[in-house]
């Protein structure tokens, strides 16, 4: 009986520091996130910057360069 709840012990424990790594690794992945969606938008403000710079070189008719 005293084997059975020590297994039951060492399971649990082994569970709980499963749960701590999968919390971790959802987090890291969360700032990763954060940091790529901070890229991004610069990406597309940079894009808008650019196209505004290009608009007013371009014919009125929708011709091309």
């Amino acid at each position: 009986m005293e084997q059975g709840k020590a297994a039951i012990e060492q399971k649990v424990a082994q569970l709980t520091q499963d749960k701590t790594n999968l919390m971790l690794a959802v987090t890291d992945m969360y700032e990763q996130n954060l940091v790529l969606e901070e890229k991004n938008k610069n990406v597309m403000l940079a894009m808008t910057d650019l196209y505004e710079m290009v608009l007013p070189l371009l014919p009125d008719e929708g011709g091309t360069l």
